[in-house]
């Protein structure tokens, strides 16, 4: 997670990187995102499907902002023409059955420590990390069916992403 400022609006791929937007305020905790702070994240677009790593054929929008306590990744996904899965209701199981949509954080900086949080259209939650296989911090998510597809919020407290003792944080 980087500290610097960047345009409010991004476009990355699977390799990219870009500096989050703090805020004063936390956003409302609320999927449809309407929120006057969302307005200052950082934007990303032109995103990758994990599971073919390609480009997805699916317009999405990413929007990330933090303060001093947590992350806070606002999500809208759209999915004309398709089918919105979403059956599960408990956290943590059945990953990858649902459609879900998440984040990467890695605090090292290089790949040494990586953090995954993904949700689905229920807001059911699952998380990762190269840390342990027993990672299971504690999160939120909500998320919310739209016309076309999907939003989400997730709340990803910063307190839970370690990193190298050597790496300086900002």
């Amino acid at each position: 997670l980087l500290g610097t400022a960047l345009p409010a609006a991004a476009v990355t791929g699977p390799a990219a990187s870009f500096a989050a937007v703090r805020t004063d305020k936390p956003p409302t905790l609320d999927a449809a995102l309407s929120d006057p702070a969302w307005e200052k994240a950082v934007v990303a677009t032109e995103l990758q499907t994990v599971t073919t790593q390609k480009p997805s054929p699916f317009p999405s929008r990413f929007m990330l902002l933090y303060d001093d306590a947590n992350v806070y990744v606002g999500m809208t996904l759209k999915q004309s023409g398709a089918p919105v899965t979403a059956t599960q209701s408990a956290n943590d199981v059945g990953f990858g059955l649902d459609d879900f949509a998440g984040i990467g954080i890695d605090p090292s900086g290089n790949g040494g420590q990586v953090y995954f949080f993904m949700t689905t259209p229920r807001g059911t939650r699952c998380q990762q990390s190269t840390e342990s296989a027993r990672f299971a911090p504690p999160w939120t998510a909500v998320a919310a069916r739209t016309v076309d597809g999907w939003s989400a919020m997730m709340v990803i407290p910063i307190k839970v992403l370690r990193r190298p003792s050597a790496a300086v944080q900002t």
